[in-house]
């Protein structure tokens, strides 16, 4: 029977669901769930936990260690609450998640781990010796290489270590306080202590403490039974404490920062894109192979390149109407592609959004990131420039029925435009959180009307 890891892994909030078929079209997946808001839980087995660092629409990972649905009763006093986290501590058994952080971290040394306690004893354990510390041979060695050959040796240091008039001996000589042994190999036999931290989330009402209170209780926990070293900045574990009503999550943090920040971008303009929020624009749009992808506002080509590495049966070009945005855009693509060896099947154009220069029903989806009004454009410009767009992207895409649509991130100025539009009808639309903005992630379909020229 294969060992399963529980994972849980954060997303882009609002695009859980794209996140959700990413998971499901894993080959090693067995199992992916939507159970919050920004927050996706995957099952999958232990050997293959390494490769989830190829889904692209995850930002973080974290291993589910142990989960209890009711740990925390509502309405409980602060100290019950503490102790019960306390003596959960004691039970979590480290054992298995310890060795996937390593896997996934490539932490190469063994780490010391405490024999196991079904609660948490009246009186505390000291680290077991011969778990700790076991002798091993190359020990032995660095030890020896450490002490001199002979009292000769000892004695004819000490005469070199004379004072001079430039100055003293402890001035010349490092004391034995500063020697390290960075030099030298370290051990890999005798398990390391290694340094951690605690940080609790919490959501929902009625809590008697406060997630300070509740990192040092359940991090002191930990200390006491393993004696690992507690360190707030630079740690080597990272435990992660959720909250959520009564339910208690206690994860490892197999990632320190996102898997995809700024992934194939290497060259910027005043806004770029997050690479898992294009990801999920494109995979919300189910492209199909052999269609036509165009952004009509690539900035940097955000949007297009993330299309030709996860989606490249399709093709794909865009176009903005500032010369360095298109600067920009082709040197990530040529810098992308020096960097696969293979020349990227995307083109880009300086053009104006509202006059594009394609053919009538030419093109199959578009996929584009307007305006916000904030560093670029403003509130009272989009009033005139999305109505345009809207115009002209009904144009150029294709009418035939639900082959022609459009994938459109923008502010809620754009809801009220689509409002009684003669081309395009909005099928859904969702809230996304960008930079601690909320825009709106609008979906919308062509109609078979022929387009109209207007006199």
């Amino acid at each position: 029977m294969e060992e399963l890891a529980h994972l849980l892994v954060t997303v882009p909030s609002g695009l859980e669901a794209a996140a959700v078929l990413e998971c499901q079209s894993f080959p090693h997946c067995r199992s992916a769930t939507h159970i919050r808001r920004g927050k996706v839980e995957m099952t999958i087995p232990v050997e293959h936990v390494n490769k989830v660092k190829d889904l692209r629409s995850i930002d973080n990972v974290f291993l589910m260690v142990r989960v209890e649905e009711t740990l925390l009763e509502d309405g409980a006093e602060k100290d019950l609450c503490l102790a019960a986290a306390e003596d959960l501590a004691w039970q979590v058994d480290v054992t298995s998640a310890v060795e996937i952080w390593k896997s996934f971290s490539s932490y190469a040394h063994d780490v010391y781990i405490a024999d196991q306690f079904p609660a948490k004893p009246a009186k505390l354990p000291l680290p077991t010796a011969e778990r700790f510390s076991k002798p091993c041979d190359c020990r032995a060695i660095n030890d020896s290489e450490e002490q001199p050959a002979s009292k000769s040796d000892a004695e004819s240091s000490s005469d070199n270590a004379s004072p001079t008039a430039d100055g003293s001996a402890a001035d010349r000589q490092p004391s034995a306080s500063n020697s390290t042994t960075a030099d030298q190999p370290q051990c890999q036999c005798t398990p390391l202590r290694p340094s951690f931290r605690v940080t609790c989330n919490r959501a929902g009402d009625h809590h008697s403490f406060s997630s300070m209170d509740m990192a040092r209780a359940f991090g002191g926990a930990i200390s006491d039974r393993h004696h690992w070293k507690v360190q707030m900045v630079n740690s080597d574990i990272d435990i992660v404490v959720n909250i959520i009503q009564q339910r208690f999550e206690v994860c490892f943090a197999l990632t320190r920062e996102s898997l995809h920040m700024h992934r194939d971008i290497e060259h910027f303009g005043p806004t770029v894109l997050r690479p898992t929020i294009c990801n999920g624009m494109l995979r919300l749009a189910s492209i199909q192979p052999g269609e036509v992808v165009c952004d009509a506002m690539c900035g940097v080509g955000s949007i297009p390149i993330e299309g030709t590495v996860a989606f490249p049966q399709a093709v794909y070009f865009g176009g903005d109407n500032h010369e360095l945005g298109c600067q920009n855009s082709m040197a990530n693509v040529t810098a992308l592609s020096k960097k696969r060896g293979t020349l990227l099947p995307v083109d880009v154009f300086q053009w104006d959004a509202t006059q594009l220069p394609l053919r009538t029903n030419s093109v199959d989806v578009f996929i584009i990131d307007l305006p916000f009004g904030k560093r670029i454009g403003s509130t009272t410009n989009n009033k005139v420039l999305f109505p345009k767009v809207l115009q002209e992207l009904a144009r150029v895409v294709c009418v035939k029925p639900r082959r022609g649509r459009a994938v459109l991130l923008s502010t809620m100025g754009l809801t009220k435009v689509l409002r009684d539009h003669p081309y395009w009808s909005l099928q859904w639309y969702r809230s996304l959180n960008v930079g601690g903005l909320s825009p709106k992630l609008h979906f919308l379909v062509r109609n078979d009307r022929p387009f109209v020229t207007a006199e």
